[in-house]
């Protein structure tokens, strides 16, 4: 059985801890501001919010990934250990404010919240090094071709880490001899883990592979085609490693499709990924609420960004562009100008590199804060975009798209958004073919609770450089 499932109680032992750390570190707060003599009209009020701060702490700590067995690097866990301790201050103040407990002294929680990132941290460090003694690695086969099986290889090997090791992969076709150096050259591959990789067999051969590794989870590539995937799944799924399969277009609207059946013969109806309209106007009314906060409270922010821009390079402060959005209509997108002007006056439309010449010193900070995007609040008032949704795309790079990959036209079903699924899920070198699986799928699980998901989770990815734009 995989380790982790052997670790059931680990997520609750987590909870634990985490809610002994913080209610401790109030109560710990309220000694030290007190000199050890707390008074019931300042504690009282504490109880009373006690069990609310603890539900909120939770909300964010799972948004935040703080509940999840994947082991992450250290630095990552940190900093998603400080987010969720200062989102649970401010809101807890603003319940404080809200509810009247005016008692409740602000002393107290400042005090509060250097004592729970600290209390907190060695918790959380310790725990997590105890569980990575107790459940190893979880070992990985990866069956694919072997370019595809190297590369996915290669990516848990760098972004993976916790998530498992791969123990050797399975391809069409063992070529040569010397297999290892064969399929190392074919993928192109720098990494001397990869060279590394041992190739244990062949398809046909999965079965006896996986008796003999034993493996706590097989991982299908994208490139299998349909005939293939089926067969390796129903010869594996008997044993009691877990299939993880990268889906395709076609699986993703297949997902939820509609069962029926025409006399004796099933059948699925395939709808296109359009969200529910139930909830439309709650999404609308969502989108100006939010905007229009976000407009009131960065306009100062905002004026300080446009002089900055001003004074930095000549040009106008707003870049305006036409993008596409809900069945291919066309709109001029507002965005802090991050680029000199006349960036693209002898190129043509080009997509910016990381370190793209182009991009000014005021607008490298901007992308990096991503605080360019601020004016599409206005966008998003107008009703030209939604909050979350699917990135709008220039009409130059959509016509590429619907040539060059499959299924991109079910994008153009959505409205577009500032942020979506693809930019809190993905990388900023994530394929625009990965990017489209992960907009199709939120367009197909649209809610109201995913929204403000994609929303929080959106300020974490904001202190991260490398996630998706």
């Amino acid at each position: 059985m995989e380790p982790r499932k052997r670790m059931w109680f680990y997520i609750p032992m987590l909870v634990i801890g985490d809610q002994i750390a913080l209610q401790g570190s109030f109560v710990l707060a309220f000694l030290l501001r007190f000199s050890g003599a707390i008074p019931e009209y300042n504690f009282g009020p504490y109880l009373n919010l006690a069990p609310w701060i603890l539900g909120i702490f939770i909300a964010y700590a799972f948004v935040y990934e703080l509940y999840s067995v994947r082991v992450r690097r250290w630095a990552d866990e940190f900093s998603a250990i400080i987010c969720v301790v200062f989102l649970t201050v401010l809101s807890s103040l603003g319940l404080s404010y809200m509810s009247g407990h005016f008692a409740f002294p602000r002393t107290v929680f400042a005090i509060a919240t250097v004592l729970q990132l600290l209390t907190l941290s060695f918790w959380r460090y310790f725990i997590r090094r105890w569980y990575i003694r107790q459940v190893g690695h979880q070992r990985i086969l990866v069956v694919g071709t072997g370019r595809s099986a190297l590369e996915l290889a290669e990516k848990l090997r760098i972004h993976g880490r916790g998530l498992g090791k791969v123990i050797g992969v399975v391809v069409e076709e063992v070529p040569g001899n010397d297999r290892t150096a064969e399929i190392h050259l074919e993928a192109g591959a720098e990494s001397q883990d990869s060279g590394k990789l041992p190739v244990l067999g062949c398809w046909k051969d999965i079965e006896t592979i996986v008796e003999a590794q034993q493996p706590d989870a097989i991982m299908l590539c994208a490139d299998l085609n349909e005939e293939t995937r089926a067969d390796i799944v129903c010869r594996c799924v008997r044993f009691e490693a877990s299939i993880l399969v990268i889906p395709s277009v076609y699986d993703i609207l297949l997902a939820k499709s509609r069962l029926s059946q025409f006399d004796d013969t099933p059948l699925c109806e395939i709808q296109g990924p359009v969200m529910a309209s139930k909830w439309a106007p709650v999404k609308r009314l969502f989108d100006i609420i939010c905007s229009l906060v976000i407009l009131i409270v960065t306009l100062p922010l905002m004026l300080i960004v446009a002089f900055a821009i001003k004074i930095d390079t000549p040009g106008p402060v707003l870049y305006q562009q036409k993008r596409l959005t809900e069945g291919g209509r066309e709109f001029i997108l507002y965005k802090f100008r991050t680029m000199v002007q006349g960036a693209e006056a002898e190129t043509g439309p080009v997509l910016a590199q990381e370190d793209d010449p182009r991009i000014t010193r005021v607008g490298r900070l901007l992308r990096a804060t991503r605080l360019d995007e601020l004016p599409q609040m206005i966008n998003v008032l107008r009703g030209d975009i939604s909050l979350i949704g699917p990135r709008p795309e220039r009409p130059y790079f959509v016509r590429q798209h619907l040539v060059e990959i499959p299924g991109y036209a079910h994008r153009l079903q959505v409205k577009s958004g500032v942020t979506g699924l693809a930019q809190i899920a993905g990388r900023y070198s994530t394929s625009t073919e990965n990017k489209l699986l992960f907009d199709l799928i939120y367009a197909r699980s649209c809610s109201p609770a995913l929204d403000v998901y994609i929303l929080l989770h959106t300020l974490k990815v904001m202190m991260q450089r490398d996630r998706a734009g």
